[in-house]
């Protein structure tokens, strides 16, 4: 197709995930690979971004269960 790719990988290079949330609210969750073909747990993931989207919701919650 007349791209040239690059084959050659580092090879020891690990990834992650943040979530970011809006405004200054900064990292609300991360995610380091410590581990090759480590991914991040999908529940923790959608939990937080549930969070983020319905702050009200998860303040309320919090607020009556205590924690």
């Amino acid at each position: 197709m007349g791209i040239e790719q690059n084959f050659k990988v580092e090879g020891e290079i690990k990834g992650g995930l943040f979530v970011v949330a809006s405004g200054r609210s900064g990292i609300a969750y991360q995610f380091i690979e410590r581990n090759f073909g480590d991914w991040a747990p999908l529940p923790e993931v959608v939990e937080i971004c549930t969070r983020l989207q319905n702050p009200q919701e998860d303040q309320g919650a919090s607020m009556s269960t205590g924690k």
